[in-house]
């Protein structure tokens, strides 16, 4: 594959790994900051990007807007000297809760800015992992997919279940919220685990409680499953439930720890006995609590797909066909 790997941040460890793993070298643009708070992208003058195709890994964490301009900044640069097409594979995707306007429904949410940035930069396909909602593919003109890590999560719970002697059944796998419903009875179906699912309301910023469930259930072991642990409100709200139900284990699977705010303080003192994480966004929580899982095999596998599955679509604008085996092409 003729192909060029591009990242922004040299401390996106994911990046770095999933580079070894491939043998490709990863090229970091230099980063010129003026006294005014303005960027400047350079790239590496010993390297041409003519004619070829470029994919940029780099999740867009905090801060998170300064990461997006350099995002930006570096796909415009890529085109101005002369990318074919650049593939964007943004693990953890900011704003992808932000599909639908809070002021205004049924309106556009700030997501669709965003969209539009990167495609004003280069940007010709994007690749996330588990991204918030399937909404955020129509923001886009090209090819958007969604990697889902349900089976590896799957996995690690069988082997976490065998390991402790604790049967299948006796486990229950909770959606914290409807969103993360069809993740979770995904999975608890493909194990045999029963499920629930909480109904929540947000009553302030960065704050939810739990309204209701959809029935009752009778077995020792929660595994809260999301794909975001932001602030903790609604992982937490959901644990603390669970407790008064009388759950005697309760432990969650989280892709992107996003960690915002004393996120680390708040699972510290929770009744989680475990937090499982991805390394999809650098983590500087340490905690005998948290857990980081690997993301570096499923990118490492999907990457190379990535040019012969999407250039279909860059070239002619038809919808691509081919998938990786984790992928779901919207």
């Amino acid at each position: 594959m003729n192909y060029e790997l591009v990242s922004i941040d040299p401390n996106f460890t994911l990046a770095r790994e999933v580079a070894a793993q491939l043998g490709k070298p990863l090229i970091f643009p230099e980063v010129i900051t003026f006294a005014d708070g303005e960027l400047e992208i350079k790239l590496p003058q010993d390297i041409s990007f003519d004619r070829k195709t470029v994919i940029i890994l780099q999740s867009t964490y905090a801060p998170v807007h300064d990461t997006l301009m350099k995002f930006a900044f570096t796909l415009h640069a890529l085109k101005n000297a002369g990318a074919k097409a650049c593939f964007c594979v943004i693990p953890y995707f900011a704003y992808a809760r932000h599909e639908e306007s809070c002021q205004f429904p049924e309106k556009a949410g700030e997501v669709a800015v965003v969209a539009a940035l990167l495609m004003a930069g280069g940007l010709d396909a994007l690749v996330s992992v588990e991204l918030h909602t399937d909404k955020v593919a129509d923001f886009f003109f090209g090819p958007v997919a969604s990697l889902s890590f349900a089976g590896d999560i799957m996995e690690h719970i069988k082997k976490q279940a065998e390991a402790q002697g604790v049967a299948l059944e006796n486990i229950c796998l909770v959606a914290p919220d409807k969103g993360a419903e069809r993740r979770a009875q995904t999975i608890a179906q493909k194990l045999g685990c029963k499920q629930l699912t909480f109904t929540k309301e947000r009553y302030a910023a960065d704050k939810t409680r739990i309204t209701s469930s959809d029935g009752e259930v009778l077995c020792s072991h929660a595994i809260i499953i999301d794909d975001i642990f932001d602030t903790g409100s609604t992982a937490l709200s959901a644990a603390d439930e669970l407790k008064k139900r009388g759950f005697s284990h309760i432990s969650g699977y989280f892709v992107h720890p996003v960690f915002a705010g004393d996120a680390q303080e708040k699972i510290e003192s929770s009744v989680l006995e475990k937090v499982y994480i991805y390394d999809t966004i650098p983590c500087r929580v340490r905690s005998r609590k948290i857990e980081t899982l690997s993301a570096v095999s499923a990118l490492s596998e999907c990457i190379p797909q990535l040019p012969v599955l999407l250039t279909c679509n860059s070239e002619s604008g038809s919808e691509c066909s081919g998938s990786c085996s984790s992928c779901s092409h919207k």
